[in-house]
């Protein structure tokens, strides 16, 4: 039992899915996505090249949106947020998702420093 919590800890492919998987189920519950973003920040810098361009992506990702969605909060008194929310909804989705894409395919991340999808 404790191997099998070790090895999806570590850095590695099954992490990165839980990752994943912890940013698209943070639609539901936003908490989900702090817990993705540490375990993204802790294994960052790890030498493998695939895992880290993954790993800075998702990094990336959890503060762009958190920043979209601090300035969409303030915004909503004029009624722009709203539109912003909706915008930073699809934008999140479609990160996740061509992300989560690459990974399954073994490949890394083409460019993790964008603000857009690819």
């Amino acid at each position: 039992m404790k191997d099998d919590l070790a090895e999806y800890l570590a850095a590695n492919k099954k992490n990165l899915m839980i990752v994943y998987v912890l940013y698209l189920c943070s639609i539901v519950a936003p908490l989900l996505s702090v817990i993705g973003a540490v375990f993204a920040y802790i294994h960052k810098d790890t030498n493998n090249s695939m895992l880290s361009s993954h790993y800075l992506f998702l990094y990336r990702t959890f503060w762009i949106s958190a920043f979209m969605s601090l300035i969409s909060f303030v915004t909503t008194i004029i009624f722009i947020g709203v539109v912003i929310y909706a915008l930073l909804f699809a934008w999140f989705i479609a990160r996740v998702a061509f992300g989560f894409k690459y990974l399954v395919n073994n490949l890394p991340y083409p460019n993790p420093l964008t603000f857009f999808v690819k």
